[in-house]
């Protein structure tokens, strides 16, 4: 429904003489990391075949989230947002665009309401994909700016917006500045590309990369009531002696809220173009033209059923048009519903669009798929309607789950994919202290020649798809266990997650440490060499001066302005791979200026040779890499990791890694702290082979030997079939362990795995088998 009532503009004009907060507080930059993407943006755009007629009308569609306490109390009210809507569009009219209400959600929650430097968190909170997500947070938040939008670039997508910047009273020029960045319009002063000359000589590659706006020093401060610009600065030195002459009444300067009510040409045509190229997953309307959804990221569907959703032609104008006909470019999705229909005003049609799973029930099916949905169509505007849709092949249909839980000594909020944390506050808190984990994730990078793919769940990316929900249980150690499936979404590699935590029933310390047990497979594909790793975002305090070092097994992470007393670690437990690596990062130098770890910053890392030293920084990550693995088809490698507190300083570090260490390893003290034969002390370090996956497979023992490396030379080649033979028919030494001479899986080691292996070998024939060991 849209929401175009002009109640309340009268106060708006009356409060403009009183109100006149300059926008310098606007929290929109481009790093200058992004410049060279925003650079190639900009030459694409000069390239673009999507225009419209300035006389064509858009209305875009505004998901609207308001902030309030747990309680449901406080937020924006709708009083306001009716205003803020009503003030945007009279700014947004010599554009021929408009805003609408697409949707309206509330967010309760005291972490986000008082704390209003989680703005990159709460962007993350209920996005609708086909909408602007504009987040409305209420001055008890301290949010830092009056708004903070993303450009299509940028790592973090949506629009916050403080309550104290928008409203009924208030001049809502700032929702308007913000929606500008939000399609690719920069500030009229931008020096990112370089300082732009007064003149207008280097406008092209300089300012705000428009010729139509002239060069800006920056206007906040620098206008009067009478919206006359008061500076006196002059050109920069390579630009001459000229004089600025700003336009104060441009939207996205920093000039007075109450002067700001202009668009150049340029930037209209730049606004428009970018919504058709850049936003096109937006359920924008062309002259009453609506499809809704603008796209479908997902739809997951049960192996061997079918799943289906809906889409929604409307005519919001006065004009009939026809839906012709409509398909798919690729087939994998099937569409059903009335083709030709006349829409007339206000009319809706529905098509039901499915996807059929039935004949897929294999591990190798599982993962997403993409499609398109095109409609064609006799609207003057839009003949063609292209709906992106992704399908995906699921053990379960669950939904994305942010679940909380844990111990009275230990609790922690993960989602159930291969993310550590889901940035809510509670990652990861020890009985008694604070968030100790802010962010992280199991890293998987792949090499293919020279090009490489690095797949993660961390600062927004989502790498990993869901296979089904938790599975709860009890360890052997009486610690609580959690785990979930994944499969990346090239559906490349699967795997698995588990979580130990908690006490235990054992007399070890369990409450300072959360383990954690990754599989990595490679259910049907050619054999990959992959690096695998862990990501940590720790937050000891984050006000506080970190520091991080490595010590032993281990990267800590330390808070000094707390006497030193709090400490955490990640460290290795169990590796397959040629690691590990430990790495300690600067996050202001990698994740800030990118808004998060981009794809080619973790394989980079995941790659580098270990740190050394420490690193002293207002905030530190930390990584451990466990080297290059050949991955062959049918193959899983395991490793464990954990994560480990102390907050009375890194020495007790050490002790708590022994504990989660024995715990992991399953090499239990009885009640009397000893082993079956020995003291505890000297327990055998050893890896307890009785580990079993979801799927009932051992995998205990991967790390110990490689299936058909019967001589236990590292590789897999003639000289193991001799082996066997030798054993088989000679009495010679036995392979070590024997599983790894059953390559055919016949539960025994004979001579028909030296055949096996032989053909194998000379004659291309199977690689050893999956189950073997």
């Amino acid at each position: 429904m849209r929401i175009f009532s002009f109640f309340g503009l009268f106060f708006i004009l009356i409060a403009a003489f009183n109100i006149q907060a300059q926008d310098s507080d606007c929290g929109t930059v481009i790093n200058p990391e992004q410049v060279e993407q925003a650079l190639r943006i900009e030459r694409e755009m000069q390239f673009a075949s999507k225009t419209l007629s300035t006389t064509t009308h858009i209305e875009i569609p505004i998901a609207y989230h308001i902030v309030r306490r747990s309680d449901g109390t406080g937020g924006f009210s709708l009083t306001d947002l009716t205003a803020s809507t009503d003030s945007a569009n009279v700014l947004f009219a010599p554009l021929n665009v408009s805003i609408y209400q697409y949707s309206l959600d509330y967010i309760d929650d005291d972490v986000f309401f008082f704390d209003g430097h989680r703005y990159d968190e709460l962007r993350s909170v209920n996005v609708v994909p086909e909408a602007v997500n504009i987040y409305y947070l209420p001055d008890e938040s301290d949010f830092p700016y009056c708004g903070l939008s993303s450009f299509s670039f940028s790592g973090t997508q949506g629009i916050i917006m403080s309550n104290n910047c928008a409203g009924e009273l208030i001049i809502n020029s700032t929702l308007v500045h913000e929606i500008g960045h939000y399609f690719n319009l920069y500030h009229t002063h931008e020096t990112a590309f370089g300082d732009e000359c007064p003149d207008g000589s280097n406008c092209i590659e300089a300012g705000d990369l428009i010729c139509d706006t002239p060069a800006d020093p920056t206007l906040s401060g620098l206008v009067d009531a009478t919206c006359t610009y008061t500076g006196t600065d002059t050109s920069p030195a390579s630009c001459g002696s000229e004089t600025y002459n700003p336009q104060v009444e441009n939207i996205m300067s920093y000039s007075r809220k109450s002067c700001r009510d202009f668009h150049s040409d340029m930037q209209i045509e730049k606004f428009r173009t970018t919504l058709l190229t850049l936003r096109s997953e937006l359920a924008f309307s062309i002259d009453g033209f609506i499809v809704l959804p603008g796209v479908i990221e997902t739809l997951p569907t049960l192996a061997g059923q079918t799943s289906d959703t809906v889409i929604k032609i409307i005519n919001s104008s006065e004009t009939p048009f026809d839906v012709i006909s409509f398909s798919t470019s690729i087939g994998i999705i099937n569409v059903s519903g009335t083709v030709p229909v006349t829409l007339n005003q206000d009319d809706t049609v529905s098509y039901i669009v499915s996807f059929n799973a039935s004949a897929l029930t294999g591990e190798c099916d599982l993962g997403p798929r993409e499609d398109t949905v095109i409609f064609n169509t006799t609207h003057s505007e839009v003949t063609i309607a292209s709906i992106p849709i992704t399908p995906a092949v699921v053990y379960a249909v669950p939904t994305n789950e942010h679940l909380t839980t844990g111990s009275t000594c230990l609790t922690f909020t993960v989602p159930n994919t291969p993310g550590i944390s889901d940035l809510s506050g509670t990652g990861f808190v020890p009985a008694g202290f604070g968030n100790i984990l802010y962010d992280g994730s199991l890293l998987i990078g792949v090499i293919d020649g020279t090009d490489t793919t690095t797949y993660m769940d961390a600062y927004g990316a989502e790498d990993f798809s869901v296979i089904d929900s938790y599975v709860s249980d009890i360890d052997a150690a009486g610690r609580n266990t959690q785990t979930i499936r994944y499969v990346t979404n090239d559906n490349r590699l699967h795997g698995s997650v588990s979580y130990h935590y908690g006490y235990n029933n054992l007399d070890l310390d369990s409450c300072s440490a959360l383990e954690i047990d990754y599989t990595i497979s490679n259910p049907c594909d050619t054999a990959l060499n992959i690096v695998a790793g862990i990501f940590c975002d720790f937050d000891i305090d984050n006000s506080g001066d970190n520091y991080a070092f490595i010590s032993g097994d281990m990267v800590i992470a330390t808070d000094g302005t707390n006497g030193a007393s709090q400490s955490v670690a990640l460290t290795v437990l169990q590796s397959c791979g040629s690691g590990p690596n430990l790495r300690i990062i600067s996050n202001p130098d990698l994740i800030y200026p990118n808004s998060g770890l981009t794809d080619n910053d973790a394989y980079r890392e995941l790659v580098s040779a270990s740190s050394t030293g420490s690193l002293n920084s207002t905030d530190v990550s930390t990584l451990i890499s466990f080297g290059e693995v050949i991955l062959e088809p049918g193959e899983t490698e395991f490793f464990q990791a954990a994560i480990i507190f102390s907050g009375t300083g890194s020495d007790d570090l050490d002790p708590a890694l022994a504990d989660a260490t024995l715990l992991a390893r399953g090499v239990f003290p009885d009640s009397d702290g000893d082993c079956i034969t020995d003291a505890l002390d000297n327990c055998p370090d050893t890896y307890n082979p009785d580990q079993i996956d979801l799927n009932g497979n051992n995998i205990g023992d991967v790390c110990d030997y490689k299936c058909g490396d019967a001589n236990g030379g590292g590789d897999v080649n003639v000289g193991d079939a001799v082996f066997i033979i030798n054993h088989v028919f000679k009495g010679g030494p036995a392979p070590d362990p024997i599983e790894s001479c059953n390559v055919n899986c016949d539960e025994d080691c004979n001579v028909g795995d030296a055949v096996y292996m032989i053909n194998h070998i000379f004659k291309g024939g199977p690689v050893p088998c999956a189950g073997c060991g």
